[in-house]
């Protein structure tokens, strides 16, 4: 949908602000009551949030949830492997086309095993337009993003370095929506830092924006959403409230699988879990890359560690040093926590194998004859042991 630089300005909210004001609202239906204050009283509520491309082809699949204290949202690939209220398996975005929004909500909700009620859809334009509307929004990046740019015409290759970028609204399509080159930041994290820079920043541009009550209006008219006015006008609001260091966005963990001949992402079951109680519950997130681990052969086996190490990198997470323990005598496993014990949990949930989580004064001797290897700002230690079969 295309208009004059106002009219952009309250079509767009379904990129960003919108996009979360969605999650406001558990048993409405579009209305246009203007004292509707379904939010009062209620505790956290999802939404489903999926934006087309220019092809009418779904690329963004959103999962998000509000409270008053706090925003996450959880980023899903388009060829997520779903189950359809048939039986059937399909990928997201095939859903979308052959069942419609709805369809494709009520099989993520499935997926993600807690309530989402409603959702919100518009297209990537209507995204670009919102961010032109704001100014632009600063991107930050831990790792280089590199994708072609095939939104103008000629294919454009881009890239975006570690660091703070702002973006415009015809880079933040093509951000949000073309194919990484290969060995750089995967669109799905590309879109989790997108929509985090949207959730902090765009709605912070109040200057800029309608009032609450006018967006709300205006939005749903021009969007397809199963939000009342007033629900919309009372979370805009809310989210306004929201603090920056209360809004969590993350990626989901998957796997490629080929299944008849169609490529699907397949979820990781316990970093799906963890990510989803993350959601429901506004506890910190913590994920693979935020953890810092060294790793130590105590059993023996050939390569063990190193083999540990790769699989444990290949989940996101750091690796430090990767070498023999004090001894090989060790029955079972160990994770010797160094700074946090939550990230203990990620790396234990993360392992193939069962493992024992105890402190440095638990493990005296070891720490003595091992922590001069521990580089500085190491959270964890791996010692294997016992059984650590793949």
């Amino acid at each position: 949908m295309r208009g004059n630089t106002v009219r952009k300005q309250v079509l767009i909210f379904a990129g960003a602000g919108l996009v979360l004001a969605a999650a406001a609202v558990a048993w409405f239906v579009v209305g246009l009551q203007p004292d509707d204050r379904p939010f009062d009283g209620m505790d956290r509520v999802g939404v489903l949030v999926v934006l087309e491309d220019a092809t009418q082809t779904p690329r963004v699949f959103w999962v998000l949830t509000l409270s008053e204290h706090d925003v996450a949202g959880l980023c899903l690939p388009s060829d997520l492997r779903l189950r359809a209220e048939d039986g059937g398996f399909h990928r997201a975005d095939q859903l979308t086309a052959e069942w419609g929004v709805e369809g494709v909500r009520a099989a993520i909700e499935g997926l993600v095993g807690f309530d989402l009620p409603f959702y919100l859809a518009g297209d990537l334009g209507q995204l670009a337009a919102w961010v032109d509307a704001v100014g632009g929004v600063p991107i930050t990046l831990d790792a280089t993003a590199v994708y072609e740019d095939r939104s103008r015409g000629a294919p454009v290759l881009m890239e975006f370095r570690p660091g703070t970028h702002l973006v415009q609204g015809s880079e933040a399509e093509a951000f949000a929506s073309a194919p990484s080159i290969e060995g750089s930041l995967g669109r799905l994290e590309r879109q989790a830092a997108l929509l985090e820079a949207l959730t902090v920043h765009s709605l912070r541009s109040d200057q800029l924006l309608p009032s609450a009550g006018e967006l709300g209006r205006l939005t749903a008219k021009q969007l397809q959403t199963s939000l009342t006015v007033g629900g919309l006008t009372q979370v805009i609001e809310r989210l306004r409230g929201v603090p920056e260091a209360a809004v969590q966005v993350g990626a989901l963990v998957g796997s490629a699988v080929e299944i008849d001949g169609e490529t699907y992402t397949q979820p990781q079951v316990v970093e799906t879990e963890r990510m989803i109680r993350a959601l429901l519950t506004g506890e910190e997130w913590i994920k693979p890359e935020d953890v810092f681990v060294s790793v130590f052969n105590g059993n023996r086996v050939e390569r063990v560690a190193a083999t540990t190490g790769d699989y444990l990198q290949a989940r996101g997470f750091r690796i430090g040093v990767i070498s023999n323990a004090d001894h090989f005598g060790y029955d079972k496993s160990y994770i010797i926590v160094l700074t946090e014990e939550p990230k203990a949990w990620v790396l234990r949930d993360a392992l193939p194998w069962e493992a024992e989580v105890v402190f440095p004064q638990a493990m005296a001797a070891t720490m003595e004859l091992l922590g001069g290897l521990v580089p500085s700002g190491t959270d964890l230690l791996l010692i294997l042991g016992g059984r650590t079969e793949f």
